[in-house]
């Protein structure tokens, strides 16, 4: 009896062994493809929005295409480009007043009206999902409208899908 139960046990720790064996080999793969377990759990658990989009109007008014992007992941806006800056939210940190800490290069830019515009939208989004390859985003002042792209080089930053 006692012999049956040193076996049962040799082969829970050795399961138990080959388990962690697999985590770390995976890790380590992740680690490798430049992503981390989080990106992993975002291809099982992604939001039908999340992606990257090109700006096509704001309020009704036309702007340049490529000019104003913004990226999704999870349902949440997590960066973009402001027509004249890269920035990006970062991960799971915020101040003591909950506010998210944003990211950017911080070149100086024209205070032009459709920056302006694509901030107000930034600011407090609701995102509406229009179809696969359009949406709207609503901020506390007026609405964008964005059409689905995938990330080019710095030339084109947003290719149309």
């Amino acid at each position: 009896m006692a012999d049956t139960i040193f076996k049962e046990s040799s082969k829970l720790a050795i399961a138990f062994l080959l388990f962690l064996l697999a985590n770390a080999i995976g890790a380590l793969a992740l680690a490798i493809a430049g992503k981390t377990p989080d990106d992993f759990v975002g291809i099982f658990f992604a939001s039908p929005e999340d992606g990257n989009w090109a700006a096509v109007a704001f309020d009704g008014q036309r702007v340049v295409l490529q000019q104003y992007l913004i990226s999704i992941k999870r349902g949440q806006i997590v960066g973009g480009y402001d027509g004249c800056n890269d920035w990006a939210y970062q991960e799971d940190e915020s101040n003591q007043n909950a506010e998210r800490m944003i990211v950017t290069n911080l070149k100086e830019c024209p205070d032009d009206t459709p920056a302006r515009s694509y901030w107000a939208l930034i600011a407090a989004p609701k995102i509406i999902l229009l179809n696969d390859r359009h949406l709207v985003v609503s901020g506390r002042r007026g609405r964008g409208h964005f059409s689905r792209c995938k990330r080019g080089t710095s030339r084109t930053r947003c290719m149309p899908i």
